[in-house]
């Protein structure tokens, strides 16, 4: 018997990770691939390769990979990335920042907290605005970074502990945002039971922000399929998922950042907020799209498999040419 706590433990996984359905069908298989982050400082320590195979629930509209690395694993004291150096990320961050500002009209004291802060860019984005009362989440060292900026921030992955001590020093939050975090947690309800537990029932907004489903369709991101990727949502799929834990979504938006991410706002279901038109039209676009379809996927799958065929093809006729002659 499965127990539907939507809190995965590592290894193989055979059925759909929000509704649970073991009908769920395979889209391609990537073979075994080290961890993305995984950047050895000695070149004689091996990694260890995980496999890939990525897997569609149709009653969800979800993409999944069929296997589970911790998030102790994949998000370890020394984790590498830092949204903070790269200008074109610190700028949308702070764009998301006035954009979340004049939508839901936040006071100066009102409680921001980012979840999987990282360096405390977009929260420092926030202070850079006059809020200061801000905290963050981050499991890894780089929160270091966030502390020099004047940022609290618990040193832990979130979840309803650490969501308890947030709440019991700052009180309930009038906004939770996590980017680029909730597709990657194993331990999915749990973070979900934590922004429950800190968000304020009646006037508080979660926003999540992700790689966008239908994006990565489109454009052919294939590139976007590795272990810290471990569902690919579409605003379908996180409506599907939070309402199992009575949260609402109110606005939807697809955003340039990362070549098409998905930004979808939630509030409790005690919230009387009006849900804006932006959802409907993220829905229908979705359906008209063919993500419904399983040949959307297998046709997305068969393309990747062409380019494959024709880098090989490319790399095999020219081998014999010095590499520093090759036109990339």
């Amino acid at each position: 018997m499965i127990n539907k706590s939507h809190n995965f433990r590592e290894g193989f996984i055979n059925f759909c990770q929000i509704c649970y359905t073991k009908k769920i069908q395979q889209i391609m298989d990537l073979g075994y691939q080290p961890l993305a982050d995984d950047l050895k400082n000695n070149s004689n320590t091996p990694s260890v390769n995980y496999p890939i195979k990525v897997f569609f629930c149709k009653e969800c509209r979800l993409l999944q990979n069929n296997f589970i690395v911790s998030d102790k694993k994949l998000y370890s004291k020394d984790y590498h990335y830092r949204p903070g150096i790269s200008a074109t990320v610190v700028n949308n961050l702070y764009n998301m920042a006035l954009q979340l500002i004049s939508l839901y009209s936040l006071k100066k004291n009102d409680l921001i907290v980012d979840l999987g802060c990282n360096d405390g860019t977009l929260l420092n984005a926030f202070k850079s605005l006059g809020f200061k009362n801000v905290a963050g989440v981050e499991p890894t060292n780089i929160y270091k970074f966030a502390l020099k900026k004047g940022i609290p921030v618990i040193n832990d992955f979130f979840n309803v502990k650490s969501a308890k001590i947030i709440k019991k020093k700052f009180g309930n939050a009038k906004l939770i945002t996590t980017t680029n975090v909730f597709a990657h947690t194993g331990q999915l309800g749990e973070f979900i039971k934590g922004v429950k537990t800190l968000i304020h029932n009646k006037t508080g907004v979660f926003v999540i922000e992700n790689h966008y489903l239908l994006d990565i369709i489109k454009k052919l991101q294939f590139d976007s399929f590795y272990h810290e990727h471990l569902r690919t949502y579409s605003l379908k799929s996180l409506i599907r998922l939070l309402n199992i834990y009575k949260l609402k979504p109110i606005n939807a938006f697809v955003t340039d950042r990362y070549n098409g991410n998905i930004q979808a706002h939630f509030v409790s279901k005690k919230n009387i907020a009006r849900t804006s038109v932006n959802v409907d039209k993220v829905l229908n676009n979705e359906k008209k799209e063919g993500l419904d379809d399983i040949k959307t996927y297998y046709n997305f799958s068969n393309k990747i498999e062409q380019v494959k065929q024709k880098l090989f093809n490319y790399l095999n006729n020219n081998k014999h040419i010095p590499q520093e002659h090759l036109l990339y």
